[in-house]
């Protein structure tokens, strides 16, 4: 919704002397909380419909950007992240370190970092089965 706001002159208190300020119309954009600064007439700011579609996704508000609780957890515990190209490295630096906040691109990019943690997933799950195999076939 858009709002006007016209300035007008002021008096003041000490001496009744007139403040003159010139009356002009800026426009004054809502701001919903957790946008980010409108661009090109379209607010962008972090979905909450989002976290159904993406459950691993942990919003920082106070940051204004969102983690991968999986690729984080991972990370914390000394878990390696697997990183094959400059875009898993770029992934594993938005999601685990600095935090993601590029709103115009947010559905593609969660979708492609949904990748890297399957793959995450794959990679400790074998790593573990086959581990269980060796110690099974050794016994």
């Amino acid at each position: 919704m858009d709002k006007w706001l016209i300035k007008k002159s002021v008096q003041s208190n000490e001496g009744n002397e007139a403040i003159n300020s010139s009356t002009s119309n800026l426009k004054v954009e809502s701001n919903s909380g957790d946008s980010k600064p409108v661009e090109n007439g379209k607010s962008r700011s972090y979905q909450e419909k989002w976290q159904q579609l993406y459950p691993w996704l942990l919003y920082d508000p106070v940051k204004e950007k969102v983690f991968c609780s999986i690729c984080k957890t991972a990370d914390e515990n000394q878990i390696n992240l697997p990183v094959f190209s400059v875009t898993d490295q770029n992934s594993k630096k938005a999601f685990v370190v600095d935090g993601f906040s590029a709103w115009n691109k947010a559905l593609q990019r969660f979708k492609s970092h949904k990748g890297m943690i399957i793959l995450l997933i794959l990679q400790h799950f074998f790593k573990y089965k086959l581990k269980d195999l060796f110690i099974y076939f050794i016994n």
